[in-house]
């Protein structure tokens, strides 16, 4: 992620405020600080921003993958289990049948 090519002040994509109004003057660098290192809280921003994208489309890819499997299925209809904790379970387990009890399954998970 180049954090760097991401732009400062009206053109920045966090100068738009929810519903797309302006926010005049939030996102502008102070007069004179513009130089390069001294005002990183916008690119701190933005890189933030950028971050909560990416986690937001590995989440969508986790539970379409999660609705995917019959067995993830069935483990996410128990309280408390979600996406990650079924696909962990499945892909760690893999072949429950190599296991003769329920205490090997524990015991292989430590």
């Amino acid at each position: 992620m180049d954090v760097a090519a991401v732009p400062l002040g009206r053109d920045s994509p966090l100068y738009r405020g929810a519903g797309g109004t302006t926010v005049p003057g939030a996102l502008e660098p102070p007069v004179g600080e513009i130089r390069a290192g001294l005002w990183t809280p916008v690119r701190l921003l933005a890189a933030r921003a950028k971050i909560c994208c990416q986690i937001a489309r590995l989440d969508k890819r986790v539970l379409a993958l999660a609705r995917d499997n019959t067995q993830c299925r069935r483990f996410m209809s128990m309280p408390g289990v979600g996406p990650i904790t079924a696909l962990a379970y499945v892909t760690a387990i893999d072949d429950p049948g190599r296991f003769r009890k329920g205490r090997s399954v524990g015991a292989y998970l430590g």
